[in-house]
Protein backbone atom coordinates (compact mmCIF):
# COMPACT_ATOMS: atom_id res chain seq x y z
CA UNK A 1 0.00 0.00 0.00
CA UNK A 2 1.67 3.29 -0.74
CA UNK A 3 0.92 6.16 1.42
CA UNK A 4 2.69 9.18 1.27
CA UNK A 5 0.97 11.63 3.62
CA UNK A 6 2.74 13.67 5.73
CA UNK A 7 0.67 13.14 8.81
CA UNK A 8 -0.29 9.27 8.31
CA UNK A 9 -1.84 7.92 11.08
CA UNK A 10 -0.85 3.97 12.56
CA UNK A 11 -2.28 1.30 10.95
CA UNK A 12 -2.62 -0.77 14.55
CA UNK A 13 -3.92 2.41 16.31
CA UNK A 14 -6.66 2.42 13.24
CA UNK A 15 -7.32 -0.92 13.71
CA UNK A 16 -7.13 -0.99 17.54
CA UNK A 17 -10.26 2.15 17.34
CA UNK A 18 -12.66 0.20 14.59
CA UNK A 19 -12.24 -2.87 16.54
CA UNK A 20 -13.02 -1.45 19.98
CA UNK A 21 -15.77 0.67 19.19
CA UNK A 22 -17.57 -1.09 16.21
CA UNK A 23 -18.49 -4.90 14.92
CA UNK A 24 -18.30 -6.63 11.51
CA UNK A 25 -20.76 -5.19 9.17
CA UNK A 26 -20.74 -1.29 10.92
CA UNK A 27 -20.10 1.75 8.98
CA UNK A 28 -16.81 3.69 9.84
CA UNK A 29 -15.94 6.94 7.88
CA UNK A 30 -13.26 8.98 7.75
CA UNK A 31 -14.04 12.53 6.66
CA UNK A 32 -10.78 13.81 6.17
CA UNK A 33 -9.14 10.70 4.58
CA UNK A 34 -5.73 11.91 3.68
CA UNK A 35 -3.96 8.84 1.71
CA UNK A 36 -6.95 6.27 2.88
CA UNK A 37 -4.97 4.80 6.12
CA UNK A 38 -8.67 4.43 7.16
CA UNK A 39 -9.43 1.67 4.32
CA UNK A 40 -7.55 -0.92 6.09
CA UNK A 41 -9.89 -1.64 9.02
CA UNK A 42 -12.17 -2.77 5.58
CA UNK A 43 -10.72 -5.96 5.70
CA UNK A 44 -12.06 -7.18 9.13
CA UNK A 45 -15.94 -6.52 7.98
CA UNK A 46 -16.52 -3.05 8.27
CA UNK A 47 -18.24 -0.66 5.71
CA UNK A 48 -15.68 2.28 5.23
CA UNK A 49 -16.54 5.89 3.31
CA UNK A 50 -13.42 7.98 2.95
CA UNK A 51 -14.10 11.68 2.41
CA UNK A 52 -11.31 13.60 1.04
CA UNK A 53 -11.10 17.26 -0.77
CA UNK A 54 -7.29 17.26 -2.05
CA UNK A 55 -6.78 15.75 -5.75
CA UNK A 56 -3.51 14.93 -4.93
CA UNK A 57 -4.61 12.51 -1.76
CA UNK A 58 -7.69 11.58 -4.16
CA UNK A 59 -5.64 9.70 -6.35
CA UNK A 60 -3.66 8.56 -3.61
CA UNK A 61 -6.74 6.69 -2.37
CA UNK A 62 -7.76 5.27 -6.20
CA UNK A 63 -4.53 3.72 -6.31
CA UNK A 64 -4.22 2.52 -2.67
CA UNK A 65 -7.97 1.22 -3.38
CA UNK A 66 -7.02 -1.65 -5.43
CA UNK A 67 -4.94 -3.13 -3.02
CA UNK A 68 -7.53 -3.52 -0.46
CA UNK A 69 -10.90 -6.09 -0.89
CA UNK A 70 -13.86 -5.09 1.28
CA UNK A 71 -16.88 -2.56 0.94
CA UNK A 72 -15.00 1.44 0.72
CA UNK A 73 -16.53 4.19 -1.11
CA UNK A 74 -14.78 7.41 -1.93
CA UNK A 75 -16.14 10.61 -1.52
CA UNK A 76 -14.22 13.59 -3.13
CA UNK A 77 -14.78 17.24 -1.58
CA UNK A 78 -15.42 19.14 1.38
CA UNK A 79 -16.61 16.72 4.00
CA UNK A 80 -18.86 19.69 5.63
CA UNK A 81 -20.80 19.85 2.10
CA UNK A 82 -20.28 16.24 1.70
CA UNK A 83 -21.63 14.31 4.87
CA UNK A 84 -24.78 16.17 4.61
CA UNK A 85 -25.53 14.70 1.30
CA UNK A 86 -24.74 11.06 2.00
CA UNK A 87 -26.64 11.20 5.27
CA UNK A 88 -29.97 13.20 3.55
CA UNK A 89 -32.28 10.42 5.03
CA UNK A 90 -30.70 10.08 8.56
CA UNK A 91 -27.50 9.20 10.45
CA UNK A 92 -25.75 6.98 8.62
CA UNK A 93 -22.09 5.81 10.60
CA UNK A 94 -21.33 3.47 13.66
CA UNK A 95 -17.90 5.26 13.58
CA UNK A 96 -16.12 8.50 12.29
CA UNK A 97 -12.89 8.46 13.22
CA UNK A 98 -10.67 10.99 11.32
CA UNK A 99 -7.37 13.06 11.86
CA UNK A 100 -8.22 16.24 11.64
CA UNK A 101 -5.52 19.38 10.15
CA UNK A 102 -3.78 22.15 12.00
CA UNK A 103 -4.75 25.36 11.30
CA UNK A 104 -2.20 27.31 8.86
CA UNK A 105 0.59 24.44 9.95
CA UNK A 106 0.97 22.47 6.92
CA UNK A 107 3.20 23.93 4.99
CA UNK A 108 5.21 22.45 2.25
CA UNK A 109 9.17 22.03 3.38
CA UNK A 110 10.68 20.75 -0.22
CA UNK A 111 14.31 21.61 0.90
CA UNK A 112 15.39 17.85 1.85
CA UNK A 113 13.07 16.27 -0.62
CA UNK A 114 14.94 17.79 -3.59
CA UNK A 115 18.23 15.57 -2.42
CA UNK A 116 15.89 12.84 -1.03
CA UNK A 117 14.28 11.00 -3.56
CA UNK A 118 12.15 8.88 -0.97
CA UNK A 119 10.76 11.98 0.54
CA UNK A 120 9.72 13.65 -3.03
CA UNK A 121 6.38 12.01 -2.79
CA UNK A 122 5.60 13.30 0.22
CA UNK A 123 6.80 16.35 0.05
CA UNK A 124 4.29 16.49 -3.36
CA UNK A 125 1.53 15.26 -0.51
CA UNK A 126 2.62 18.60 2.11
CA UNK A 127 2.39 20.76 -0.94
CA UNK A 128 -1.35 19.57 -1.69
CA UNK A 129 -2.03 20.37 1.75
CA UNK A 130 -1.35 24.11 0.86
CA UNK A 131 -3.36 24.02 -2.44
CA UNK A 132 -5.52 26.54 -3.64
CA UNK A 133 -9.13 25.43 -2.47
CA UNK A 134 -10.60 27.53 -0.40
CA UNK A 135 -12.55 24.76 1.61
CA UNK A 136 -8.76 23.27 3.00
CA UNK A 137 -9.07 23.61 6.40
CA UNK A 138 -5.02 23.13 6.37
CA UNK A 139 -5.05 26.44 5.01
CA UNK A 140 -7.51 28.79 6.87
CA UNK A 141 -6.05 30.72 9.63
CA UNK A 142 -6.55 29.58 13.24
CA UNK A 143 -9.99 31.61 14.03
CA UNK A 144 -11.26 30.68 10.68
CA UNK A 145 -9.86 27.27 10.89
CA UNK A 146 -11.62 26.80 14.68
CA UNK A 147 -14.99 28.03 13.31
CA UNK A 148 -14.76 25.33 9.97
CA UNK A 149 -14.45 22.54 12.52
CA UNK A 150 -17.19 23.34 14.59
CA UNK A 151 -18.42 23.09 11.58
CA UNK A 152 -17.19 19.68 11.12
CA UNK A 153 -18.24 18.49 14.35
CA UNK A 154 -21.62 19.57 13.80
CA UNK A 155 -21.99 17.32 10.37
CA UNK A 156 -20.07 14.60 12.30
CA UNK A 157 -22.65 14.96 15.05
CA UNK A 158 -25.36 14.52 12.96
CA UNK A 159 -24.32 11.82 10.22
CA UNK A 160 -23.54 9.30 13.42
CA UNK A 161 -26.16 6.77 14.18
CA UNK A 162 -27.80 6.57 17.84
CA UNK A 163 -25.10 5.13 19.98
CA UNK A 164 -22.21 5.48 17.43
CA UNK A 165 -19.45 7.18 18.23
CA UNK A 166 -16.30 9.55 17.07
CA UNK A 167 -12.86 9.65 17.56
CA UNK A 168 -10.74 12.46 17.37
CA UNK A 169 -6.61 11.80 16.50
CA UNK A 170 -4.78 14.43 17.39
CA UNK A 171 -1.81 15.53 19.15
CA UNK A 172 -0.52 18.87 20.87
CA UNK A 173 2.15 20.97 19.72
CA UNK A 174 4.61 23.47 20.67
CA UNK A 175 4.82 26.91 19.69
CA UNK A 176 7.29 29.35 20.56
CA UNK A 177 8.11 26.83 23.52
CA UNK A 178 4.39 26.91 25.00
CA UNK A 179 2.37 23.42 25.00
CA UNK A 180 -0.69 24.22 22.46
CA UNK A 181 -3.68 21.96 23.80
CA UNK A 182 -5.07 21.06 20.82
CA UNK A 183 -6.71 18.20 21.88
CA UNK A 184 -8.55 19.97 25.07
CA UNK A 185 -9.85 22.49 22.17
CA UNK A 186 -11.03 19.88 20.08
CA UNK A 187 -13.04 18.02 22.56
CA UNK A 188 -14.97 21.45 23.99
CA UNK A 189 -15.55 22.10 20.66
CA UNK A 190 -17.37 18.78 20.08
CA UNK A 191 -18.58 18.41 23.65
CA UNK A 192 -20.50 21.99 23.20
CA UNK A 193 -22.10 20.54 19.73
CA UNK A 194 -24.11 17.59 21.98
CA UNK A 195 -20.94 14.99 22.24
CA UNK A 196 -20.39 13.36 25.17
CA UNK A 197 -16.62 12.38 26.25
CA UNK A 198 -16.35 8.94 26.64
CA UNK A 199 -12.43 8.48 26.97
CA UNK A 200 -9.19 10.57 26.20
Amino acid sequence: VKVEHPAKNSLYLLDAIAEYLTKPGDSICDCMAGAGSTMYVARTGRKVTLIEISLYFLNLLQQNREGFQGEIVIAPGDCRKILPILCHDGPKFDLIMFSPPYANTVKANTGTAVYDKAQRGIAEGIEAFADNNPDNLGTMGEFWFNKAMQDVYAKCFAAIKPGGHMAIIIKDSMKQRQRVKYAELHSRMAIRLGFELQEW
